[in-house]
């Protein structure tokens, strides 16, 4: 069976941290087998069921689902499930509430979407989203993908654009400035955050393979379309490139969930042989060709992707351990082990393993992703030393 093999893989692929039950990790380790044909039972990718399912493991089912920001796609399945095999009364009922939750967050995210993006026109600037709403519309069921704020390239650099912001009154006191987006926190508590970015990706720190990416992107940034929904999308060659340089991005650094890879998955079921077949020859040159086959590997076992919609053959070593790292993190790694170890030497000490496990794979994406996190330490000394805050996070 599909899931027991996955299972063997992932115990020998996981990093159990000192603090962590490990019997607790073995447990939750089985559960992400039944979790994922969950999830290929809601895509409609294979009508195998799971076994019976009790109640403790319904909920840690529910937790692992929120860590990896899936609520609604398995809640989407268990629409579907036999009623033998549907949790209790109270979980469902907390679970249905999540997913109302999520599909009107949806629809206040695509409305924002269009809202800014009619507005970057009026100013006479094109924009086009970037992941997010333009991933969701290629969903099944797009409202049961779990939103978050609004990424939207914006057209002129990074002195127009600011001070485009800057003019209509946009930047405040909580707006927040990277080397490639700003950050609009929105004024309402509920709001929507948007991210205005003026590069079309944060690259991958490597000064080699940047500049080719950047440089790839902008010319594919020539050809936008106007979806139904009212916002613009990049091309499909434009998506593969930069999403999987995002995942590649935050895996080396804070970490990424299964929902990138889902959004991944999504991409290249819409995309044909021939956007395919261009994006694998700028791989190597890009930087993202050793992660293009650890993706490949677990898209492979987590969804059944076909070989011949793969960018290129999967690489099971690597695979295993970008697995292994989305488990064991989370979103964006809010649930990594290492933020529950305490103090501040030994959360690094976690950092520094998980790091050495990841090089072996990905030798030279972590040492340009290092070299980037101490460049980043240094240059935000003064404001950290204002905030009071050692840590990069």
């Amino acid at each position: 069976m599909q899931s027991d093999k996955m299972f063997r893989l992932y115990l020998t692929t996981q990093a159990v941290d000192v603090n962590m039950n490990k019997s607790l990790i073995n447990y939750r380790l089985e559960k992400d087998c039944t979790f994922f044909v969950l999830l290929r039972y809601a895509l409609g990718i294979s009508q195998e069921l799971p076994d019976a399912i009790s109640d403790d493991e319904w909920n840690t089912l529910y937790k692992l689902s929120q860590e990896q920001t899936l609520s609604g796609i398995v809640y989407a399945a268990i629409q579907r499930l036999p009623e033998p095999l549907l949790p209790n009364e109270m979980l469902l009922f907390q679970w249905f509430s999540n997913a109302r939750h999520i599909a009107k967050t949806n629809q206040k995210v695509t409305e924002e979407a269009v809202r800014w993006t009619e507005w970057f026109a009026q100013q006479g600037h094109k924009s086009c989203i970037l992941k997010g709403q333009a991933n969701a519309r290629l969903y099944p069921d797009p409202t049961t993908r779990t939103s978050g704020d609004v990424d939207i390239w914006v057209e002129g650099g990074e002195k127009k654009v600011t001070e485009l912001l800057e003019k209509a009154g946009k930047i405040d006191e909580t707006t927040t400035f990277s080397t490639y987006d700003i950050h609009l926190m929105p004024k309402e508590r509920d709001g929507v955050d948007i991210e205005v970015h003026f590069l079309p990706s944060a690259g991958n720190s490597n000064p080699k393979t940047t500049p080719y990416l950047l440089n790839y992107l902008d010319k594919e940034l020539a050809t936008l379309t106007l979806c139904p929904e009212g916002f613009y999308m990049p091309t499909m060659k434009f998506c593969l490139a930069m999403q999987l340089a995002h995942i590649q991005s935050h895996f080396l650094t804070e970490g990424i969930s299964l929902r990138q890879l889902m959004d991944y998955y999504m991409l290249l079921c819409h995309s044909t042989e021939q956007e395919r077949n261009e994006i694998r020859e700028h791989l190597k040159p890009m930087g993202l060709y050793n992660m293009a086959t650890a993706v490949m590997w677990v898209l492979s076992e987590m969804l059944m992707l076909d070989e011949q919609q793969m960018l290129i053959p999967a690489n099971k070593k690597r695979g295993t351990i970008l697995l292994g790292g989305i488990m064991k993190g989370g979103n964006f790694g809010r649930y990594s082990p290492r933020w529950e170890t305490g103090s501040f030497l030994r959360r690094n000490i976690v950092y520094a393993h998980d790091k050495m496990n990841m090089a072996m794979q990905f030798p030279e994406e972590v040492l340009w992703s290092e070299i980037g996190r101490w460049r980043s330490f240094f240059e935000t000394i003064p404001e950290r030393i204002q905030k009071r805050q050692w840590a990069l996070r």
